[in-house]
Order: structure tokens, then C-alpha cells, then sequence
């Protein structure tokens, strides 16, 4: 299981189960958020593969950051969308599938997630603010395959 593997089963999963009223980007995609009032980028950070036995599946630990973003005028909006994030994801098992034949080969199971307002006050004049949440979801993934061999 690899990086692109846990990323497309997150973008299966949000697309499943989250908002679909909101722009969503995900790592490696572009996509034009100009016009929107609200939208998320996704992130996959901090993997950690921590010592293990040589029989045992593979496991390490990520992060799935999730920043929120909002022009809107309620500045509550923002963290309604946070809400709605944070029950989605928190606590969740998400089944990992190989892109080659779709077959699972793992699963990623968030812990519950932690929030943070990293809103920056706008200068002087500005006409309208930006806010800026993150939404951090501490996550293990295991692979379901053999496990690893003594050469790897």
C-alpha cells in the first residue's frame, strides 16, 4: 500500500460519504477555488513507519490534514463545514484498494480528529477575510497482504 493508493481511498471515501456541495482538493489534483466561498484541501503528511516484525503486516502512521477555507460572510460557515469534516472522518475505517485491479489491500483507521483556527487577521482595508481551519485526523494504515519478507 503506498501513497496514491491511501489518497484515492480517501477521495472514494469523501466523494461516498462527504459534502458534495463543497470544492474539494485533493493532493496531486488541480483545481480552480477562485470562485468559491468555501472549499477543503486534503493532505497527507507525517508518515511513520514505526520497527515491527519481519511476519507481521506492514503497518505506519500518517496524518490526514484537512484545511478548510471560507470567504463567507457567517463566519460560523466554516466551522459547521469543520463539523460536518470532523464526524466524516474521525473514528472512520477506510478500505484501501489496489489501482491496478481494485482488489482491497488495506485499511486506514482515523483516531478522532483535532481542530485548530490558523485564521490570520487581514490587513488594514481589506474588503472581506479569509478564514483558515485545520482539521488533523492522526491515522494507521494496515496492509492486509503477506506480510513482509526478511529481504524487505
Amino acid at each position: 500500500m503506498d501513497f496514491i493508493e491511501i489518497v484515492s481511498g480517501l477521495q472514494r471515501f469523501w466523494s461516498l460519504n462527504g459534502p458534495a456541495d463543497v470544492a474539494t482538493v485533493f493532493p496531486g489534483a488541480i483545481k480552480d477555488v477562485s470562485a468559491e466561498k468555501m472549499w477543503l484541501e486534503f493532505w497527507v503528511t507525517r508518515i511513520n513507519e514505526p520497527l515491527q516484525r519481519w511476519s507481521s503486516p506492514r503497518s505506519f502512521e500518517c496524518s490526514i490534514d484537512v484545511h478548510l477555507f471560507s470567504e463567507s460572510e457567517d463566519p460560523r460557515a466554516v466551522y459547521v463545514l469543520a463539523d460536518v469534516a470532523g464526524e466524516t472522518l474521525g473514528s472512520k475505517v477506510v478500505n484501501i484498494n489496489s489501482l491496478d485491479d481494485d482488489q482491497q489491500i488495506g485499511t486506514l483507521r482515523m483516531k478522532e480528529p483535532n481542530l485548530m483556527d490558523l485564521t490570520r487577521a487581514e490587513s488594514v482595508g481589506q474588503s472581506h477575510s479569509s478564514q483558515h481551519l485545520l482539521l488533523s485526523i492522526a491515522a494507521v494504515a494496515l496492509d492486509s497482504g503477506t506480510p513482509q519478507s526478511i529481504d524487505e
